[in-house]
């Protein structure tokens, strides 16, 4: 299981206790202190020894994200469907495994509830967590005190609470302007599946896009209903389309180069929970870019 007994009792903390409320497992704060360090000193040798290019996360987590799905990215307060495979460091013997279970992402251990934030729905990846951001001094199942773990993880779905409440507002903010767009033959469409909402400007006649294209474009972004500009750029520039927020690798490749188009972008979709310099969490967005070119690849 990855569900640490000490962490559900003191789980209404959040993910910003999540760290405390581990080591609640052992009062001794200096022991707790010198046993993450020698933890984050295991983890990063093993990454150097396998070659293993992670990224390392402030709470002291590092992951990988070796396929990123196109679903909604998942919040605290969301179940989840993942399969995952928990090895330990440096060992790599076999923990624990599932093949499919749902949980609550609040309720399993603290390392996954600050890395899988990072995971859209389909996608594959791995993590690797220091022990008091696992199961701490405690032994559970085959899993021995002060344990080092690897998951590898699927994240196979996110049932979402926030999203149905994001596309509530983006339908508020399109009937406000509803007038404006009928009045310039705008229609507003949405994706299949997904139900994003998006509107061309400016109908291109060129190819569309696959995500592992690249893609050359103009755009301004900013967040829904507010007067900032989060960003501007009006020289065409060079993207690969598989690297952007979701928003854009759903919608994108509905277009046709030389298209002009509004996205509307619910938060789960964008940077989800995640916080960004001028971004606050769980922000919806608006991107209106111009598809100057395809590049296939």
């Amino acid at each position: 299981m990855i569900v640490g007994n000490e962490l559900k009792k003191c789980v209404g903390w959040g993910i910003f206790f999540s760290f405390v409320c581990v080591s609640c497992l052992n009062d001794n704060t200096i022991s707790a202190k010198v046993q993450f360090k020698t933890d984050t000193l295991s983890i990063s040798a093993y990454l150097l020894q396998k070659n293993i290019k992670a990224q390392k996360l402030p709470a002291g987590v590092w992951y990988v994200l070796d396929s990123v799905g196109l679903g909604v990215l998942p919040m605290l307060t969301d179940s989840i469907n993942i399969s995952y495979t928990a090895q330990s460091i440096p060992s790599e013997m076999t923990m624990d495994q599932n093949a499919g279970t749902t949980v609550l992402l609040s309720t399993i251990i603290a390392g996954l509830q600050y890395s899988l934030p990072i995971f859209p729905a389909g996608s594959k990846g791995r993590v690797y967590i220091p022990s008091g951001l696992a199961f701490g001094t405690n032994a559970h199942n085959q899993i021995p005190p002060n344990s080092n773990l690897a998951y590898a993880v699927t994240m196979n779905f996110v049932k979402s609470n926030r999203l149905p409440t994001d596309l509530a507002a983006i339908a508020a903010y399109l009937t406000r302007i509803g007038d404006s767009l009928k009045a310039a033959n705008k229609i507003i469409q949405t994706q299949t599946g997904t139900n994003l909402p998006y509107y061309v400007d400016t109908l291109g006649t060129g190819i569309s896009p696959l995500l592992k294209d690249s893609i050359l474009v103009t755009y301004k972004g900013r967040i829904l209903n507010a007067d900032t500009l989060l960003v501007k750029v009006t020289t065409p520039v060079k993207l690969s389309l598989k690297s952007q927020m979701n928003g854009w690798r759903n919608i994108i490749p509905l277009l046709k180069e030389g298209s002009y188009a509004t996205l509307l972008i619910p938060s789960g979709y964008g940077y989800g929970s995640n916080v960004l310099p001028g971004i606050p969490a769980n922000s919806n967005l608006m991107y209106q870019i111009k598809l100057v070119k395809v590049i296939h690849h």
